[in-house]
């Protein structure tokens, strides 16, 4: 399970605008193998965490490519009950498809829409940046209900591990939260503070919730689970689960990339509280592209 925090700069026209921000926690199994964000050895063009479990190695939560694109997959979670043994295709490889692809991300969800039966249900946001043209398209798409892909208007976004129509609590508290970071640095030359307080923001652990909403979709699940779930930051022992990466993308109107993670330094126990690795990567986009959309 994840969180995605989203913002797409309406009008970036001054030179200390940015054009994309991004805020990110993973929250996983924590005896699930994974890498920290590197440039991949066997992709260079691709930056991001990797997914190191057998059977699903080379696959990824969140990642972006150096022309622009970036990816993150969310799975949405069902009642206990409606749980099948069913094995069906890996999410984690959908992001890297759409990196690798020469497609927009409109596009590149329609086409995923007419298979998404194979996938367990999701939703994946795509982010294309046009630094030259000073334009961003975001979209998202989910495989739970009958939804076509949406392409995202300007501003704050935020999504969760629910259908985007339904959202519990803390994804509200989480977008207020987000809108005051923004607003208290907006600008380029406040950059680093602005870092700071994203993560600081990723690290609430205050419980909002939990409400109907997720009761309703997380039905089965122990009470100390469920309050655990209404946090930002995750953190169920019980079931040796919660969030463990945080990572903070940012993308100035040069297209100047600022890539940071910080996650939990494997292995991971919980007889003592984890270290963590924090990973920071510089690099300009080099622009290209694209087929036209078809949204």
């Amino acid at each position: 399970m994840c969180l995605l925090l989203l913002y797409v700069v309406p009008n970036p026209l001054d030179k200390d605008d940015y054009l994309v921000i991004l805020a990110s926690n993973r929250d996983e199994f924590l005896d699930r193998p994974s890498s920290c964000c590197h440039f991949w050895e066997k992709d260079p063009d691709i930056i991001g965490g990797m997914d190191l479990e057998e059977g699903k190695e080379g696959g990824t939560w969140l990642a972006m490519n150096t022309e622009g694109k970036i990816s993150h997959i969310l799975n949405i979670i069902k009642p206990l009950k409606s749980t099948t043994a069913v094995r069906k295709r890996s999410r984690g490889f959908l992001v890297v498809d759409y990196l690798k692809s020469r497609l927009d991300g409109p596009t590149f969800l329609y086409n995923l829409q007419k298979e998404s039966n194979v996938y367990d249900d999701f939703t994946m946001i795509t982010v294309d940046i046009r630094p030259t043209l000073r334009k961003v398209k975001a979209c998202y798409y989910t495989n739970s209900g009958k939804q076509i892909p949406i392409v995202l208007p300007s501003g704050c976004h935020v999504f969760g591990n629910c259908v985007p129509s339904h959202p519990w609590e803390k994804l509200g508290a989480a977008k207020k939260k987000f809108a005051e970071v923004l607003h208290r640095h907006g600008k380029i030359t406040s950059k680093e503070s602005l870092i700071q307080d994203l993560f600081e923001m990723l690290k609430d652990d205050t419980q909002y919730g939990p409400d109907e909403q997720l009761i309703s979709d997380a039905e089965g699940r122990t009470e100390e689970t469920l309050r655990q779930l209404s946090s930002i930051f995750v953190k169920d022992m019980d079931s040796w689960y919660g969030t463990r990466t945080h990572t903070v993308i940012i993308v100035d109107r040069d297209g100047n990339v600022d890539y940071i993670e910080k996650t939990m330094q494997e292995p991971i126990t919980i007889s003592r509280e984890p270290s963590w690795i924090t990973t920071r990567m510089y690099f300009t986009m080099k622009e290209q592209y694209m087929i036209n959309s078809h949204l």
